[in-house]
C-alpha cells in the first residue's frame, strides 16, 4: 500500500509521516501502528473496514487470533481522536464487521 503524507476528512487531518493526528485545533502524537490504523479508516472513511482487513493493513497478518490487540489500539486511538472517547463520533463499531470512520 502506498500512503500519502496528509490525508484530510472532514475536520481531522493525519500527518502519516509524522505520526500526528489534527483535529479540533488539537494535535497527538500517535504510535506507528495507531498511524497505520487512522491512515486505513480515514482512506476509507464512510465504509465499514473488516476487522480482517484492519489487522492484514497493521500487523500484516492474515487471520483473526489477535483480535484484542486491534480493539485496543482502536481505544487509544479514541482516547486521542474522540472528543468523548467513552460515546465514539469518529470511529465506529460496526459489530460483527468491523469499524468505520464517519465523515
Amino acid at each position: 500500500m502506498s500512503y500519502q503524507n496528509i490525508i484530510s476528512v472532514g475536520d481531522t487531518m493525519l500527518d502519516y509521516k509524522r505520526g500526528i493526528v489534527k483535529r479540533d485545533g488539537q494535535s497527538a502524537k500517535l504510535t506507528p501502528k495507531e498511524t497505520r490504523l487512522l491512515y486505513i479508516l480515514m482512506k476509507n472513511a464512510g465504509q465499514t473496514v473488516s476487522r480482517l482487513d484492519l489487522i492484514k493493513g497493521v500487523w500484516h497478518q492474515d487471520h483473526l487470533k489477535n483480535q484484542t490487540n486491534l480493539d485496543v489500539h482502536i481505544h487509544w486511538l479514541r482516547l486521542k481522536v474522540e472528543p468523548n472517547p467513552h460515546i465514539p463520533e469518529l470511529i465506529i463499531t460496526r459489530r460483527g464487521q468491523g469499524y468505520e470512520f464517519l465523515t
